[in-house]
């Protein structure tokens, strides 16, 4: 790792940030909805699912998603999980604020490792054919390491996000920090955020994609940047190193992005449901081949 030797930090998260997936990064949307669905089906929590009904199902858990866009991964599961439940699309600190029997508090893990494994297959099969980092993104990593301390902060677990860092070939050397969400989904980026603040940096920068890395900014009192495509990097190394960003103005997905979640994700359930699921590489390319 590289010294620390500078007065300013600039933190990135990793998953759109630093690479780009399907459609604009929202294929993980449409991963995280299925997955949650399947692995409820799957472990025993069929009670709270509408497979008749499928599209009161997919309201609730893209409620869920866009409340989470962002978010660690198992922290998203029980939002989705309230939401599939209980029509309440927020965290909960405990399974057992589901408010659901023993029976199937008994079996939360299984859901959990279930949604862990679809999810994980799905990104796998995505990041092999649509995954790639920014064009632009390595060399000006280069460039910003040169006048600030790099971190990553990602809600993706740690050894995940270790795996994915090698596999894409970014330089570790250009990095003070890599820091992953841990196994229960408790660190997330606001705190991995404040631990990094806490050292003592006269500024800090934290550059994202989402609403909910906005929202981890704000919490943190660090500036923020959106990266939506490749040119805002070009545009980043054109407004450093005179002064530091800060672009806390919020957006929303559009109607028709909402409308593509809802039909996507609707459409895979359906096969699934059907008895005939599609594979994770053909759900990967039906999700980056719809117009």
């Amino acid at each position: 790792m590289k010294k620390d030797i500078h007065n300013n930090a600039i933190v990135f998260d990793f998953d759109g940030t630093l690479i780009y997936g399907g459609r604009g990064g929202q294929d993980k949307g449409i991963h995280l909805m299925y997955s949650s669905w399947v692995a409820c089906y799957e472990s025993g929590f069929q009670e709270f699912l509408h497979p008749d009904a499928l599209p009161e199902d997919v309201d609730r858990l893209l409620r869920a998603y866009l409340q989470y866009h962002g978010a660690p991964r198992f922290q998203q599961l029980t939002v989705f999980l309230n939401a599939l439940i209980n029509n309440i699309p927020a965290a909960v600190d405990d399974p057992e604020a589901l408010n659901i029997s023993r029976e199937l508090l008994s079996r939360y893990n299984d859901v959990r490792e279930t949604y862990n494994r679809v999810y994980s297959a799905l990104n796998d099969a995505a990041a092999q054919k649509y995954w790639r980092p920014f064009r632009s993104v390595k060399a000006a990593l280069r460039v910003l390491a040169r006048d600030y301390d790099l971190y990553i902060a990602s809600g993706l677990p740690q050894d995940l996000l270790e795996e994915d860092f090698a596999l894409y070939g970014f330089d570790p050397a250009l990095f003070v920090g890599i820091f992953g969400s841990d196994a229960c989904g408790a660190s997330d980026k606001g705190t991995i955020l404040t631990r990094i603040k806490a050292t003592g940096y006269k500024d800090m920068l934290f550059i994202g994609d989402s609403t909910t890395d906005l929202k981890y900014a704000s919490q943190a009192q660090t500036k923020f940047f959106r990266i939506k495509e490749d040119a805002d990097y070009v545009r980043l190394l054109k407004i450093l190193p005179e002064q530091m960003p800060d672009e806390h103005e919020p957006w929303t997905f559009t109607k028709a992005g909402i409308e593509w979640f809802e039909s996507a994700t609707t459409y895979l359930l359906e096969a699934y449901n059907s008895g005939t699921p599609m594979s994770p590489e053909a759900i990967t390319d039906f999700i980056n081949n719809q117009k």
